[in-house]
Formats: structure tokens, sequence, C-alpha cells
């Protein structure tokens, strides 16, 4: 008997040894388990989250106040290329100021005077700038135009010109080219202005679109393409 104890021993610390590896084995699982949880990323469960932003085009008004009643959607990459800033450009033609031609024009001393017409996809006229101050004057280039109506700016052009210019004399005036194509946003409910920030603090210059009749207008130019931003094209 004392020899079948001694001979099942080995077996019994066998068995002994494994049972430690096993409780060993569950234990360090656990552990690692309950690290896991700890330091996982929650799983959002809010849809928007994931869902996908729809940018608006912002129609940005001079004033900043919000008028969406008339937006038009396009791509992100859209906006970015077209989305203006209408505040004046930092540069020297503030007033006072000097070009080897003369002095800059400023808001006050310009008046002006636009019409357009209907020519296929496209709106298309002119914008006829007069210096009506007592001094010859250089009207800068690198001015930002915009066509707003009412609060609303529909379409936007940012000054790509050097900083030159040229001199309009007292009491003349120069005429300038303007298009304006690709307009998605619905009718125009007040009527339409040619917005001139000059740079500097040379001030905005806003000049009336006006018919042949001497009525003001509220024309727009078709919708050629939705996706992409109104163009408007000037020509010095």
């Amino acid at each position: 008997m004392f020899l079948a104890k001694e001979s099942s021993r080995p077996y019994l610390l066998a068995a002994a040894a494994a049972a430690v590896l096993a409780a060993l084995g569950f234990f360090a699982y656990f552990v690692y388990a309950e690290r896991a949880a700890l330091v996982q990323a929650p799983v959002s469960t809010d849809r928007a989250a994931t869902s996908t932003m729809v940018i608006p085009f912002a129609a940005i008004p001079t004033t900043r106040a919000a008028d969406r009643a008339n937006e038009e959607v396009v791509s992100p990459k859209s906006i970015a290329a077209s989305a203006p800033d209408l505040s004046p450009q930092a540069g020297t033609q503030g007033a006072g100021a000097h070009d080897p031609l003369g002095r800059f024009c400023t808001a006050n001393d310009l008046t002006g005077r636009a019409s357009w017409e209907k020519e296929g996809p496209y709106l298309s006229g002119s914008v006829r700038i007069r210096n009506s101050s007592g001094s010859d004057c250089v009207v800068s280039e690198s001015s930002s135009i915009a066509i707003t109506s009412g609060s609303r700016v529909v379409a936007y052009l940012q000054a790509s010109r050097p900083e030159t210019g040229f001199v309009l004399p007292q009491g003349e005036e120069r005429r300038v080219g303007i298009d304006w194509s690709n307009w998605c946003g619905g009718a125009l409910s007040e009527p339409a202005f040619v917005f001139f920030a000059l740079p500097g603090e040379a001030g905005y210059l806003r000049v009336p679109l006006i018919s042949s009749l001497g009525s003001p207008q509220y024309d727009a130019p078709p919708c050629g393409s939705p996706a992409s931003p109104s163009i408007l094209d000037l020509r010095w």
C-alpha cells in the first residue's frame, strides 16, 4: 500500500502543477482583457459623426447678415475658390496715397453708372466710372468686384492684377467691360449693383445697374452648371 502511494506521487505533482499553470494563464488573460477594455476607443453611435456635411454657396452679404432665401449649393472646392472677402485689400492706395502717375482715386472721387444685356449664356455690359473730383486721380486696377442684390453677393471677382492703374482726368470717365454668367440661385428680389472694393483705405463704390429706360435691373444670367460658382469677368 505504501508503494502504491509512492508510485502515484509524480502524477499528483504533475496534476497540481498543471492546475497552477492553468490558474496563472486564466489570471493573465483576465488582466489583459480588462486593460484592453479600458483603453479601447468607444464606438460612436452619433450619426452626425459620420454624416456628410452639405456646404451651401454662401452668397456672403456686405453686411455679413444671413439672407439665404435663394442659396446655390455647390461643392466645397467651388466654395474655396469663390468665397468673397469684401474688405478693402491692404496696400498704399488709401486717402492721399500716390502712384508715380499721381494720387489714387478714393470712393469719394468717383461716381458710376452701369448697364448690361443678355447675350446667350451671359449678361454683358459695361460700367462707366467718372472722376467727379476737382483733380486728376489714378484708378487702381487691383480693386475687387462683386455683383450685389440687396445685402447678398451673387457674383464675385477677387483682384488678381498687380498694383497698376490708369489716370482718370477730372470730369472724364472710363468704360470698363463686365460679363456675368452661370447664376443658379433663383431670381433676384432686389435691384443689382456693381460693387467695387477699392484697395487700402480708399473705400467702396456702389454702382447701380440701370436699363436703357432708366429703371433698375433685376436680370440674372441662366444657370448652366449648378455644381459651379457664378462667373464674373471684368475688362479694364
